[in-house]
């Protein structure tokens, strides 16, 4: 009896986290989905940035920048300067460009008092005071507002965008980090239903069974093998989607979220204003001191900070992410006091440990910009496998569906799965497109960003309409893969006729990014192509007729005649 009790227990645990697994991956699924294959491209964005305009691979000289210069062209602009916070920094994919910020001043008026002003003069002082967003040319020094600037890199930054749902506003990244949660959810409950059988189950393929073992099959065996990458995402991807979780977690670890903030985070003092300084201070000194104390001049991040600018009280805090073989997510900061250039903070590289780092290595781990081109490929490969994953499992809930016991919900299930197959499947083609429409369209049309963006977005959600209304998996899938196979062959060759960088002469004529993309939308559009056009629809096997064993007159046979091996106890 106890023995009973307890198998049904656990199967009653069994059953419990079997329907957590389905209801939370059905619920993540389409968004999940385009996180990573969005996510997989985006790996990649600075080579797409690149191979949009077909410009070489270039590094800044952070030595041989005038900083002092570029403060001043903002000046030029109009803008009051004095008691402002700038920051000027390094991105990931700027290529020649640095990236200059800054708020508004603390010590402006109050909007109240603009209306004691005239309406000139209010305009005037408002845009005196407004935030200051450019993007600067260090061989010009020229400022360009980002959106200007994105005339180069447009579609690597619109797919790094959909990976963390920017284009939904403010809600997006939180959305994103929900989802991230609930990702970890349905790994780990994956994890609990198949752990007495996840070794055997990860060797065993039955290509000649059923379609739901099919299905079945890859999508355990891939879970498996993806299972810590896939983790590792879930992981970070909620810490930076869900920031608002960052401070009692803090608070958890280290007791005290002032002193937490300290250890994990680069020193971020505010100062007061004392007085307009007679004279601006130079920052060039400082950040040739800095940089060359660095160990590595391979600067992965790089962020400077005036504090209070103009004020006797200003301070720079200036910070460096460096790739070192010894060090894989260190960073060294110091900050002087610009009145008489007195180091009043030091922090150097040899000082990082994994707590001062730790959030170092959640970004180098979500990101994978600690291996180069290798890791990049790896992770591009995990994300795919995971995309499969996620298809899969979805594709298992729906075959098994595909009964006489679910024939009242039957029509609610083909709806479901096919917006599902449409959503997830016309990503693929919708990306190839978005690098069609770069190479057709000219850079220096005013309205290129915007009609980039209607393009992709409008043929992805044509494409889920368009499923929704045939309403076949086979036909879903086989169209999705015939049109992005035919439109990533042909983005070579517009590339070629655009830029006349064909795959033979860009790599020799040092343009490694478009030979890298051209290269990709080759391969890919090759297989993926070949796949679609051998795709078949689908049939269950047929079994062979097994003969039953009929009983006449059942009533009239004796007990032993019916069951001549009774059970012994």
């Amino acid at each position: 009896m106890k023995d009973i009790k307890e198998h049904q227990s656990d199967k009653r645990v069994y059953n419990t986290f079997f329907n957590t697994h389905t209801v939370a991956g059905i619920i993540i699924s389409i968004g999940v989905f385009v996180i990573f294959l969005a996510g997989a491209f985006a790996l990649f964005q600075k080579e797409i940035n690149n191979w949009e305009v077909n410009s070489q691979r270039s590094k800044i000289n952070l030595k041989d920048v005038d900083y002092d210069r570029i403060l001043a062209e903002v000046a030029k602009k109009g803008y009051q300067m004095y008691a402002r916070d700038f920051r000027i920094q390094l991105g990931e994919n700027r290529g020649t460009h640095l990236g200059i910020r800054a708020g508004i001043p603390s010590n402006m008026i109050s909007k109240d008092s603009l209306g004691q002003l005239t309406t000139s003069d209010s305009l005037i002082y408002a845009e005196a005071t407004a935030q200051i967003n450019y993007v600067v040319d260090i061989q010009s020094y020229e400022l360009m507002k980002p959106n200007e600037y994105g005339k180069a890199g447009q579609i690597g930054w619109i797919l790094t965008q959909l990976h963390y749902f920017r284009q939904i506003p403010v809600v997006g990244i939180y959305l994103a980090g929900i989802l991230s949660i609930l990702l970890l959810f349905a790994l780990v409950s994956g994890v609990v239903i198949h752990w007495k059988k996840i070794v055997s189950n990860f060797f065993t393929f039955r290509l000649k069974s059923s379609i739901k073992n099919l299905w079945t099959d890859g999508h355990v065996a891939l879970g498996v093998l993806g299972l810590p990458y896939q983790f590792m995402y879930a992981a970070t991807g909620t810490i930076f989607g869900l920031t608002i979780l960052a401070l009692p977690i803090i608070y958890l670890v280290f007791g005290d979220v002032n002193k937490g903030a300290a250890i994990i985070l680069p020193r971020n003092e505010n100062y007061e204003l004392i007085g307009e300084a007679d004279q601006v201070h130079s920052i060039n000194t400082h950040v040739q001191e800095f940089l060359g104390n660095l160990p590595s001049q391979d600067v992965k991040g790089f962020q400077m900070t005036v504090k209070s600018y103009g004020d006797q009280n200003a301070h720079l805090n200036l910070t460096s992410n460096i790739d070192t073989k010894l060090n894989f997510a260190g960073f060294a900061q110091s900050e002087f006091r610009l009145d008489d250039g007195e180091l009043v903070y030091e922090k150097r590289l040899e000082e990082s440990s994994f707590r001062t780092s730790s959030l170092s290595y959640f970004i180098g781990l979500h990101f994978g910009n600690f291996g180069g081109l290798f890791v990049q490929i790896i992770y591009f490969i995990m994300a795919i496998l995971t995309c499969f994953v996620i298809i899969s499992g979805v594709m298992i809930w729906l075959v098994a569906r595909d009964k006489k016991a679910y024939a009242t919900k039957a029509r609610f299930n083909r709806n479901v799965g096919a917006i599902y197959l449409g959503a997830c499947l016309g990503l693929y083609p919708a990306i190839a497109l978005l690098f069609v429409i770069a190479k057709v369209l000219p850079l220096e049309m005013e309205i290129r960003y915007q009609l980039i963006n209607a393009v992709f977005f409008g043929f992805w959600l044509a494409f889920t309409i368009y499923a929704f209304f045939i309403k076949s998996s086979y036909k879903i899938n086989k169209h999705a893969l015939l049109i992005a196979g035919g439109l990533g062959l042909l983005i070579p060759v517009l590339n070629g006729l655009q830029s006349g960088l064909w795959l033979w002469k860009s790599w020799d004529g040092g343009y490694e990014d478009s030979f890298i993309v051209d290269v990709f939308w080759l391969v890919s559009g090759a297989v993926t192509l070949y796949i679609g056009l051998r795709l078949k629809p689908q049939t269950e096997p047929v079994k062979a007729n097994r003969k039953k064993r009929t009983y006449t007159n059942v009533a009239a046979k004796p007990l032993h005649a019916i069951n001549p091996t009774p059970r012994t106890q």
